[in-house]
């Protein structure tokens, strides 16, 4: 009996001894390991409902590449404006990068397509067009008789990204008629200033509509008492010029020709940037007439007033021979002077 009872003794004593055994060598719980991420127990299954990662759909993936931000190419006063009138390419390769606007002749019903595309499609060049309506009824055009062309061509200036390049329209120019004038040189120049007037609010509410994009040039042929009546109003004109073509065959200089003919102050009253949409000189010495075109430079490169001008250069009659690209003399100091005016401001 006695010797059962020590044998469990010793069995008792023994698993005592174990259980203490193990209880010492038993390892340590991790308790960051437990309280992050790695812990199974710590990671719920979300629901349908609550799901933090979702499958993405086209809509939701932007990557840089795929989105395309058009560019716009504003019309600023702190940028200078130099173009010429060009018939052909050819024109602007003799010019080569002298120049950065590009300046036609259109008509509502006859376009330049190819220099509309040079200019809003490639930007190459900023956009000065003189827009005729010509043969047009005055009085039919603020009618809106003419609205279905009007319309027309304000969409092709501003169709797709072309409506993120801003351009200059000198619209109806040298409308006036005045005493001196034995008759008008283009079918839109009236005594009927109100007809005028009405015409042009017309066509500038139907341009703001459908072509936001272009800047409006009013620009009679002289400054002076007899144009102050044809002025729309400053609500519909974004900029001022003249017609500034000398066929005086003199030495007399561009300012002085601008301040005596052009009549300054008229125009600068009208407190609208000036931008010249016609300047030429006609003589029948290249030398008189490169003196001249220097003076263009001289005057209006420290004019700050202006932003911009516009040489003609077509040979027109006899009396008006404005080309000066086929007279080297004249060319040369033409690019000469331009690269620098354009990059002086």
């Amino acid at each position: 009996m006695i010797k059962w009872k020590f044998l469990n003794c010793i069995c008792i004593f023994a698993a005592a001894i174990f259980i203490l055994w193990v209880g010492c060598n038993e390892q340590p719980v991790d308790t960051e390991k437990a309280d992050g991420c790695d812990s199974i127990a710590s990671i719920v299954a979300p629901s349908n409902s609550q799901a933090t990662l979702e499958e993405p759909t086209t809509e939701s993936i932007v990557t840089e590449s795929s989105v395309v931000e058009s560019e716009y190419y504003p019309i600023t006063e702190g940028q200078r404006y130099l173009g010429v009138y060009v018939q052909g390419p050819e024109e602007t390769d003799v010019l080569a990068d002298s120049i950065n606007t590009l300046a036609w002749f259109d008509r509502f019903d006859q376009t330049s397509d190819y220099k509309i595309s040079l200019c809003l499609d490639d930007n190459k060049y900023i956009a000065f067009i003189t827009l005729q309506p010509t043969d047009w009824d005055l009085k039919l055009v603020s009618d809106g008789y003419y609205d279905d062309l009007i319309i027309e061509y304000f969409k092709k200036l501003s169709s797709d990204n072309r409506a993120n390049t801003e351009l200059f329209v000198r619209l109806a120019h040298e409308m006036e008629m005045r005493p001196s004038y034995k008759s008008g040189w283009y079918s839109w120049q009236t005594d009927d200033a109100h007809a005028y007037v009405n015409a042009w609010v017309h066509i500038v509410n139907l341009g703001r509509e459908y072509a936001p994009n272009v800047k409006w040039v009013w620009s009679p042929n002289r400054a002076d008492e007899y144009t102050t009546k044809y002025y729309p109003g400053d609500e519909y004109v974004d900029y001022v010029g003249l017609t500034l073509n000398n066929t005086l065959d003199s030495r007399e200089s561009f300012q002085q020709f601008y301040e005596n003919e052009g009549q300054r102050d008229y125009l600068e009253a009208y407190n609208k940037p000036i931008i010249f949409g016609e300047i030429a000189e006609h003589s029948t010495s290249d030398e008189v007439r490169n003196e001249y075109i220097q003076s263009v430079f001289d005057y209006l490169g420290t004019y700050d007033k202006c932003i911009g001008f516009i040489f003609l250069n077509q040979d027109i009659e006899s009396a008006r021979q404005y080309k000066f690209t086929d007279c080297e003399l004249i060319l040369d100091t033409f690019i000469e002077n331009a690269r620098d005016y354009i990059c002086a401001k």
